[in-house]
């Protein structure tokens, strides 16, 4: 009797309509404090992450809330041959009035050091964009584990602390920001594509960026994606939405 051939795909059709999962809805406790801005009008941006997790997405918004703040602005992102997954590098310049330069932050003259991945950002090659008197680092801690890691069980994330000290050794230390932003991605919004946006929230209390909030918050609309999320994650770090109690 010949063997019976099983189809490649299935079709499965649930029996009524699954309910979906509510995601929580914060109110606003009080009105964040105005950051003491601690960087120059004049700044330099350097973003590094994942490739797929938004990360041009973000340089695009901050480049057009600059716009809108009217100030100008000077962009590259460095995808190079990266897919979904791989090392992500973008830069902005942000000026009061128009400068002739290279869209490229050159090494050691970044003023904010965004890191939405600890590990790329942990990299020699973009801590070479930072300097010890001049770049405030806000960087993720989540731990995103990379290819080898999920391949070869031997292979261990490496300890925070050290991650920590490379970063510091070539930023402005005493005003770095840590925090685990897909944890709180996750737990806010059930949606770990918020997490760079809860860093770039975080850079900007941190006085890292010298856009207006008001002009962030209308590029994200601009922008169309998850606006209500987004704007809610720009806010997160420090912060007037607050989760309901229970």
């Amino acid at each position: 009797m010949p063997a019976r051939r099983l189809p490649s795909f299935l079709t499965v059709i649930p029996r009524g309509e699954a309910r979906k999962k509510e995601r929580p809805v914060f109110t606003v406790d009080r009105p964040l404090p105005e950051p003491v801005l601690k960087v120059p009008g004049t700044a330099n941006v350097f973003m590094t992450g994942i490739g797929g997790t938004g990360v041009v997405t973000v340089n695009q918004i901050l480049g057009t809330a600059a716009l809108l703040d009217g100030k100008h602005v000077r962009g590259l992102d460095q995808t190079g041959l990266s897919q979904k997954g791989g090392p992500v590098v973008s830069h902005l310049k942000i000026s009061e009035r128009p400068v002739e330069a290279a869209n490229k932050v050159a090494a050691g003259e970044a003023d904010c050091y965004l890191g939405f991945d600890i590990l790329v950002a942990t990299s020699p090659q973009n801590l070479d964009h930072a300097s010890g008197e001049r770049t405030i680092a806000i960087v993720s801690t989540s731990q995103v584990p990379t290819g080898a890691m999920v391949t070869k069980t031997d292979v261990q994330f490496p300890e925070a602390s050290g991650l920590h000290a490379s970063i510091d050794r070539f930023t402005r230390k005493d005003d770095n920001v840590y925090l685990d932003a897909l944890g709180l991605a996750e737990r806010l919004f059930d949606d770990h594509m918020a997490a760079n946006l809860i860093v770039l929230g975080a850079a900007y209390q941190a006085g890292a960026i010298p856009v207006a909030a008001q002009a962030i918050e209308r590029a994200i609309a601009l922008n169309g994606v998850s606006v209500a999320t987004n704007t809610q994650a720009f806010a997160p770090a420090g912060s007037p939405w607050s989760p309901p109690s229970g």
